[in-house]
C-alpha cells in the first residue's frame, strides 16, 4: 500500500415497509487501500525508473611503484555525497528525495613499458557505495540501498 485510502460514499434508497409514500435514505462509507501495481504484460506496462545524482566531495591516495619495465599503482578514495533521486513511476506523477551517500573505490594497476613512450596497461577497480542509493522497482520509502561493482580494464598509453 502507499499510505493513501480513498474514501467512497454510497447512498441507497429503501421503500419504507410502513409506509409505501416514503422512502428511506442509507449512507454508507466505503474506505479503501491503494495499492501500487507494476504489471508486465501486453495491455499494460508499468516501471518505476530511478535517477540518482551525487554531488560531493572525495578524499584518497596514489601509490606509484616502478620496477624496471613495470610500473604497478593503487589508489584508494573515500567520499561522501548528496544524492538527489528522482523516482519515476511511468504514466504517473515524479516523486523526489535526497539522501547522503558514502563509499569508497578501491583501484589496482600494472603498466608494462614496451618503449619509453609506449606502454600497455590493465588494472582492476572495485566501487562501493555503502547507502544512499535508489534503486528501480522499489518501494520509495526504501531508497537508501548500499551498491558495489567491480570491473577491469586494459589499454595503451603512448606519451608524447
Amino acid at each position: 500500500p502507499t499510505g493513501e485510502t480513498i474514501e467512497t460514499e454510497i447512498e441507497v434508497q429503501i421503500p419504507d415497509p410502513d409506509n409505501p409514500d416514503v422512502t428511506i435514505t442509507v449512507t454508507e462509507t466505503i474506505i479503501e487501500e491503494v495499492f501500487e501495481e507494476i504489471t508486465n504484460s501486453e495491455s499494460t506496462i508499468h516501471e518505476i525508473n530511478s535517477k540518482n545524482r551525487m554531488y560531493g566531495g572525495q578524499v584518497g591516495f596514489r601509490l606509484v611503484y616502478p620496477r624496471s619495465r613495470w610500473v604497478y599503482t593503487t589508489e584508494v578514495r573515500a567520499f561522501g555525497l548528496a544524492n538527489y533521486q528522482q523516482l519515476v513511476l511511468v504514466g504517473f506523477d515524479s516523486d523526489g528525495q535526497r539522501e547522503f551517500v558514502v563509499g569508497g573505490e578501491l583501484r589496482f594497476g600494472a603498466a608494462y613499458m614496451l618503449t619509453r613512450d609506449i606502454s600497455v596497461r590493465f588494472g582492476m577497480e572495485y566501487l562501493h557505495f555503502a547507502r544512499g542509493i535508489a534503486r528501480a522497482i522499489q518501494v520509495p520509502s526504501q531508497n537508501d540501498e548500499d551498491v558495489g561493482s567491480i570491473g577491469t580494464s586494459f589499454g595503451l598509453t603512448i606519451n608524447r
